[in-house]
């Protein structure tokens, strides 16, 4: 029998799914998502296992962005893709708090019906004044690229950065740059932590060009 703190998460995330649905998104598991240019709008809800209680939900909620093209281009030889991966695979992530006017990692508790319509209507005001306006700007393939080309990359270390990069040009037939990136990719990883796992992808996408 499920608690009802379980409960309660699963009607947020109903709620919280019919009051995004005129704007386009979608609930998939535990995410939102809507698509603009090839690019997937994402919000997910990340439950608090450790502090919630049977009876109250401790929750906060992750937003970011997926380049479709990347994302099928990562699932090549993946025989059950996941429609959605866990946020720490989204090529820009952020928690909403961080978005809000105080930029803190902002968690939120609902123990009841009336703090259930008390949360969403402030969580919906949140992604729509916020979220949204950060977001929408930056779903564009250029702009990912343009953004991880000078070195910013919100959720991302250096790394996933400079591979998703580099993947992303490949996928997108753009050969001089995707060059480029490889080297980067390969000059930047000598001395440190993620060096090996680079070396694999320079030569998987070396491979790629000929």
């Amino acid at each position: 029998m499920k608690s009802a703190a379980t409960q309660l998460f699963v009607e947020f995330k109903k709620s919280l799914a019919e009051a995004l649905a005129p704007l386009g998104f979608l609930l998939h598991g535990n995410s939102l998502s809507r698509e603009k240019n090839g690019v997937r709008i994402l919000i997910e809800l990340q439950r608090d296992a450790k502090y919630g209680t049977k009876e109250a939900l401790r929750f906060t909620l992750n937003v970011g962005l997926m380049s479709r093209v990347l994302q099928d281009f990562d699932n090549i030889g993946v025989e059950t893709p996941t429609v959605i991966p866990e946020s720490d695979l989204w090529h820009w992530r952020s928690r909403l708090g961080q978005l809000l006017p105080d930029r803190t990692d902002r968690w939120w508790e609902i123990s009841d019906d009336d703090s259930e319509k008390s949360v969403r209507e402030e969580v919906v005001d949140g992604i729509l004044a916020y979220g949204l306006p950060k977001l929408e700007p930056l779903a564009d393939v250029d702009q990912l690229i343009m953004l991880w080309k000078s070195g910013q990359g919100a959720g991302l270390t250096e790394y996933r950065r400079r591979r998703n990069l580099a993947r992303l040009l490949v996928a997108q037939g753009r050969t001089e740059e995707a060059l480029d990136a490889v080297r980067e990719l390969s000059e930047a990883s000598i001395g440190k932590s993620w060096e090996v796992a680079a070396r694999y992808d320079v030569k998987v996408l070396k491979e790629s060009f000929q």
